[in-house]
């Protein structure tokens, strides 16, 4: 099991060093990004969030490396969190849709006039 360590505040995740990204996102934080991901939010709106709830300052692309959709070398862990999570938003949708009484499309004079 990972250990959630915290980066310093202020600090910069997923920036260039020496070769190497340093990662340093907590699982929390990984699992807020994966989740947001599912939700269809975008990777620019996801590192504004980060930055907002937990002080946590990364790049577009650090947040892109969890989206299973755009990178092949997600990991599993995060891939059954980022597809169940989008499972359950979709079905969620589909519920809200279902639940709506049927709207009558049928054109009248009556609705146009004003």
């Amino acid at each position: 099991m990972e250990q959630a360590v915290e980066p310093p505040a202020g600090a910069t995740v997923g920036v260039r060093k020496r070769g190497r990204i340093n990662s340093k996102l907590t699982i929390r934080q990984k699992e807020y990004v994966v989740e947001r991901l599912a939700g269809f939010d975008s990777p620019v709106a996801i590192v504004k969030g980060l930055k907002e709830e937990f002080g946590v300052t990364v790049t577009r692309q650090a947040v892109e490396q969890y989206d299973p959709k755009r990178r092949r070398k997600c990991a599993p862990r995060w891939e059954r969190l980022f597809d169940a999570t989008r499972r359950t938003i979709i079905e969620g949708k589909a519920a809200c849709g279902a639940a709506s009484a049927p709207h009558s499309h049928v054109w009248s004079p009556q609705a146009v006039a004003t």
